[in-house]
């Protein structure tokens, strides 16, 4: 497994999540309904019964009760401790995830510094550029002139000739 957190984890895990909720829920409603089947069960008897059957099946409705509540308590228990670990887990892997964005923007940072120092070189070499062109263009002229002067003078040598 790698060791970046990416989207595609937390998707996954979110939906880890809601699967383990899910099953929870339907477990305790499950429960809860096993629970209102016992105790509709009992009031019935209750009804049917004499007062130290009543008394009897109260107290064993109680015990049964408390159980019931007990084991109830302590499988959610155990699984909102899961729930709250790999919540933890995530915030952890959340947390490594921010110090790599932290180091990449500096990294960022310093290619723009870089970009613009490029782009300022750029712009001298640009300057530089210009610079060369108008001294090409400059002897350009001088070097046609300097041929038709000469031409010129060779023209007016024959003529003389």
């Amino acid at each position: 497994m790698s060791d970046y957190f990416t989207k595609a984890d937390a998707e996954e895990f979110k939906e880890e999540l809601k699967r383990y909720l899910g099953i929870l829920a339907e477990d305790f409603q499950h429960k809860l309904n096993f629970v209102i089947d016992a105790q509709e069960d009992i009031k019935r008897l209750i009804r049917t019964t004499n007062e130290e059957t009543k008394r009897e099946l109260r107290s064993e409705f109680k015990s049964g009760l408390k159980e019931t509540e007990e084991r109830l308590r302590s499988e959610f228990s155990n699984g909102l401790n899961k729930v709250e670990k790999e919540v933890s887990e995530v915030k952890n892997r959340l947390n490594t995830v921010e110090v790599e964005v932290g180091e990449i923007k500096v990294r960022l940072n310093k290619v723009e510094v870089d970009v613009v120092e490029i782009k300022t070189g750029l712009s001298k070499l640009d300057n530089e550029v210009a610079g060369f062109k108008k001294e090409l263009s400059e002897l350009k002229t001088e070097v046609i002139s300097h041929r038709e002067s000469t031409e010129i003078r060779q023209i007016k040598k024959k003529k003389k000739t």
